[in-house]
């Protein structure tokens, strides 16, 4: 009795320092199949819709997720782009569509690899661990934190500090909303996509009321010494971060 509960509690050790993956597949065959495979290896997790992949990323911690683009509730792709939004999961594309223009634009809004089915369950298993390695050797807290100009912005207790002046009140819009922008680099960033990204459940955020935050959030990066970071506005296209300080612009 004494041998079981020590094995026992040996495995159970063992399982919770694997590294844990969320598969997103809507083909149960694929989940049953690579679950089984993986399950050697891995913590899985599978979800079979864009909903409850939702669910499960809302209540438990993942190292990285393997992700469909077929979805039947929400394009693969709309879930990637959302993802990388608002987290820096790693995530691997599974897919069928083996065009470059699905391929290309899932490597563009954020995915780390894309494997084409039907793949050799092999491959993937080759591919998670250099994905997983890449992560490790990033530094775990770049992770949560991301420095651009004299600010710090924490994903993970969601505060926005400065070099000189301390901590910036950020009310949870404003939060996702420039999130959203230091996430995105240099690249801009249309109204449709920032409203998705401000947007909170059932709770739609509106053209005006983005136009509205776009001008609370620039008025609090800019009051700062040294202001070295604006939202900029490309005429037509959107906004993204201007970390010279050096050029204003108006909603």
């Amino acid at each position: 009795m004494m041998s079981k509960t020590t094995v026992s509690s040996a495995s159970a050790r063992s399982m919770s320092s694997r590294p844990r993956i969320l598969l997103t597949d809507d083909d149960a065959m694929i989940r049953m199949f690579v679950g089984e495979v993986l399950s050697q290896h891995y913590h899985i997790e599978t979800a079979a819709t864009a909903e409850q992949a939702q669910d499960f990323l809302m209540n438990q911690t993942f190292d990285l997720m393997l992700l469909d683009l077929s979805l039947p509730d929400e394009d693969g792709l709309v879930v990637l782009r959302k993802l990388s939004l608002r987290c820096q999961l790693p995530v691997i594309v599974i897919s069928g569509r083996s065009d470059d223009e699905n391929r290309i634009a899932a490597l563009e809004m954020g995915a780390r690899d894309y494997l084409v089915k039907p793949f050799n369950p092999r491959e993937l298993q080759l591919r998670i661990e250099k994905c997983l390695t890449y992560t490790e050797r990033t530094d775990t807290r770049s992770l949560t934190e991301q420095t651009f100009g004299s600010w710090v912005l924490d994903s993970s207790t969601r505060t926005l500090q400065h070099r000189n002046d301390g901590e910036v009140r950020l009310t949870r819009a404003e939060f996702d909303l420039l999130a959203a922008l230091v996430h995105a680099g240099l690249r801009v960033l249309s109204r449709p996509v920032l409203l998705e990204a401000i947007s909170n459940g059932e709770q739609v955020a509106t053209d005006s009321s983005l136009t509205v935050l776009v001008h609370r959030l620039r008025r609090k990066l800019e009051n700062t010494n040294p202001a070295d970071v604006s939202i900029q506005t490309v005429s037509g296209m959107g906004y993204r971060l201007n970390i010279t300080g050096n050029n204003s612009s108006t909603v």
